[in-house]
């Protein structure tokens, strides 16, 4: 309750993007300080990684991660146009302005470093953005305070510089948007415990069966449209606090349906094994890789 009620009002006194700075300092100290969950998140970490040593030191850092992305949005009001910059820097931008020229497209990100950050962004630069979230939480049951800070986050969340649809709701607005050129991101990961649109598919990931969801595989098939990788990390140089990647499209028009999840399937298993492994501790392994998450 004191993060969710105290957290905004520090946030916003601080310079920026200070405050984002501060959570992951919490985070660190958190992931020393919570001795049993850092097990857990080493332990999840070694199923990925068994041959790494530094497991325990990716799971302190995968707390900065966690933090980062459970509290971005303390950040939100803060990050405009003219500031943007100093909390994300893009690599492969144009490659969205180019394709945005002739038709929408769908964005497929995994749980990186904070999710909602390159949304907002996207949004502030482009007219019609969207994300396809999660659906209703069913796997955590949460406390009087859990749900009125899951309230304080909705309210924080709005916001946010894009349009947001449950994944268990009505999608057809957002795919009217993506087929008249608007931008639409959805998690390829299936962290989280929420059902998104769609069903999931039995993949290998970091060697682990994995529940993949094909939201963001429908969507581009469905509407024609080109569907791009992207993920979030810290910015390696350090020009910005972090960096968003956006990797080269895959084309799903002209398969049949079949053909299109396969094929949209094998390419998400690709994306996610290379850039987990390249990135472990910018991912939130903080369940397990069962459903819904990721091993209690």
């Amino acid at each position: 309750m004191l993060v969710w009620g105290g957290g905004p009002v520090l946030s916003q006194a601080l310079p920026s993007p200070s405050e984002a700075r501060l959570i992951r300092a919490f985070g660190r100290i958190s992931g020393h300080l919570l001795v049993k969950k850092h097990a857990q998140i080493s332990a999840n970490i070694r199923l990925a990684f068994p041959n790494r040593s530094n497991c325990d030191d990716l799971a302190r850092r995968a707390f900065s991660a966690h933090f980062a992305n459970q509290y971005i949005s303390f950040s939100i009001p803060k990050v405009r146009s003219e500031n943007a910059h100093r909390y994300l820097r893009w690599e492969g931008i144009e490659r969205i302005e180019t394709t945005l020229l002739k038709s929408g497209l769908v964005l497929a990100h995994p749980h990186m470093g904070p999710a909602q950050l390159p949304l907002h962004c996207l949004g502030l630069r482009f007219p019609s953005v969207h994300q396809i979230g999660g659906g209703e939480i069913h796997l955590v049951q949460k406390s009087d305070i859990g749900l009125w800070a899951s309230q304080r986050r909705s309210h924080l969340e709005q916001g946010i510089a894009a349009t947001l649809h449950d994944g268990k709701a009505y999608l057809r607005p957002a795919l009217r948007a993506l087929k008249a050129g608007g931008v639409v991101l959805s998690a390829c990961d299936a962290t989280g415990g929420g059902k998104e649109i769609g069903r999931r598919v039995s993949a290998k990931v970091l060697g682990q069966s994995f529940p993949l969801p094909i939201g963001h595989i429908w969507f581009a098939w469905k509407a024609k449209v080109p569907l791009f990788p992207m993920f979030c990390t810290r910015d390696p140089q350090k020009k910005s606090l972090y960096l968003a990647h956006i990797g080269d499209p895959i084309l799903l028009s002209g398969m049949t349906k079949s053909e299109a999840f396969e094929h949209g399937t094998r390419w998400t298993e690709q994306f996610l094994n290379q850039t987990l492994s390249q990135y472990p501790e910018s991912w939130q392994f903080w369940d397990g890789f069962s459903e819904g998450g990721l091993i209690r």
